[in-house]
């Protein structure tokens, strides 16, 4: 049976809250709000959450039952009522998905076994099942910290001379990165775990280095940066670890919250621009505290929105592209307005990231979508932006203007395809027939010197037909 918990309301506004108010306020105001956050926020983002009644699901297990019984109509208005009227996003997509499915299905082979031929709703995984996964995900992003930052940080901060003692503090640092993690999760993770392990280790990062600047100005070396890098890495790493399995944090909640945080530093970069002005190059030292807030911030906003909306792994990741895009449109329009002044610039890419993110939030509203169909709407909006951009390269552009109108049309329609199902449209579908239909002639290809005329030199391409 699914779970939801009741909506509490939506505070995606305190995502700019924290970037204003930084804004105004000194230096070392900014860095006393700045531990206040991590004093006082988070605990509050701990779930007091209360399952709802399953009236709902108990009506769509109803509508299934009758399909099961091959009451195929009245399943259908059961379904129909119930994507229609329900007040969960989930039960509503779900009862949409069953419907159009059983529609498509013939009505001789509709009724048997309904929920695991139209529903598709998978069986509940075993415990092994589900932290397995997890931690191999965990291990993952934990062994890759230790080859690109651990293995350097040790090293550097020992002051090691010494070629062999440089390459052995590596190694060992590098190889603990997974064997002390994998000693301490032998219990497994969760994909909540796992999700928000990995952003508190690679964001975790960026939170040391711009602390380590707000603390010295800007001025500090590179043993301060690496070890505070490191520091704080391991520190949010582990601390996401074991809240969100505490708080059985889940999936797409772990995913809204780094993709909050995200957004919420971009955010705070924007109104810093917009705050210093003409004055930027003297407000330097305000750029750290702006994004530590606008991080803390959007994060506190992203779990919100998440459990308001009970966005999956997938919908957060979709809301994280068309941000990118909206953050690509604000720069579009500013290539054509050249403008220089620093308020204008972050106005604009300010409005982008927030247009965008509204839109993504809109677009997955009534959806379920998942991990997977969220990677490939980032990798489909990449794609395209390259294809835009190696489309006005090939026109021979001498401007970044056209680059950067290819690239947000390109990206657009890489979003847009993958969103709407690209591999369900019929050309597509004509074009890989075409293909399968030709599959053996292109697999029987083959090198054959026999048909070389004679007295020449070569080989020939054959084939069987």
């Amino acid at each position: 049976m699914l779970e939801r918990r009741r909506p509490s309301s939506c505070l995606r506004t305190r995502i700019q809250a924290f970037g204003l108010l930084g804004s105004v306020l000194s230096p070392s105001v900014q860095r006393v709000l700045a531990v206040l956050v991590v004093a006082v926020v988070w605990p509050r983002v701990l779930p007091a959450a209360e399952p709802l009644a399953d009236t709902e699901e108990m009506a769509l297990d109803a509508a299934v039952a009758d399909c099961e019984a091959g009451r195929v109509a009245e399943c259908l208005t059961e379904l129909d009522g119930l994507s229609a009227k329900a007040e969960s996003p989930r039960v509503r997509a779900q009862a949409r998905t069953i419907a159009a499915r059983m529609r498509r299905t013939p009505a001789p082979a509709a009724t048997p076994q309904a929920r695991g031929m139209a529903a598709e709703l998978p069986a509940e995984p075993t415990e092994t099942q589900r932290t397995e996964g997890g931690r191999a995900l965990t291990l993952t992003t934990t062994t890759l910290l230790g080859l690109g930052l651990y293995g350097v940080t040790l090293p550097t901060v020992l002051h090691t001379q010494d070629d062999r003692a440089l390459v052995g503090w590596y190694m060992l640092a590098a190889g603990a990165s997974f064997g002390i993690p994998y000693a301490l999760t032998r219990d497994g993770s969760t994909w909540g775990q796992a999700n928000l392990g990995y952003y508190g280790g690679t964001r975790g990062a960026l939170h040391g280095v711009y602390l380590a600047a707000l603390l010295t100005d800007n001025k500090a070396d590179t043993d301060l940066i690496l070890g505070m890098a490191s520091l704080f890495s391991i520190a949010e790493m582990s601390a996401a670890h074991i809240w969100a399995g505490r708080a059985n944090l889940g999936p797409g909640e772990a995913n809204a919250m780094g993709v909050g945080h995200d957004l919420g530093m971009f955010l705070g970069m924007t109104l810093w621009m917009v705050a210093s002005g003409d004055s930027i190059k003297d407000a330097q030292r305000g750029l750290p505290a702006m994004l530590l807030l606008g991080g803390a911030g959007g994060a506190f906003g992203g779990l919100n929105l998440a459990r308001v909306d009970q966005l999956s792994w997938g919908d957060a990741e979709a809301i994280h592209a068309t941000s990118l895009l909206g953050i690509l449109a604000g720069g579009t329009v500013l290539g054509y307005i050249k403008s220089d002044d620093p308020g204008p610039v972050g106005v604009l890419l300010g409005i982008g990231a927030l247009g965008g993110a509204w839109a993504g939030e809109r677009l997955v509203h009534d959806r379920e979508l998942s991990a997977g169909r969220g990677l490939m709407l980032d990798l489909g909006t990449l794609a395209g932006g390259l294809a835009g951009a190696g489309t006005a390269y090939l026109a021979g552009a001498d401007d970044y203007r056209p680059y950067l109108t290819g690239s947000l049309l390109g990206a657009v329609a890489g979003f847009a395809l993958v969103f709407a199902g690209a591999d369900d449209m019929p050309v597509l579908r004509k074009a890989a027939s075409w293909l399968e239909e030709r599959s053996d002639v292109l697999a029987n290809l083959q090198v054959s010197p026999t048909l070389v005329a004679p007295n020449t030199m070569g080989v020939a391409l054959g084939s069987s037909f």
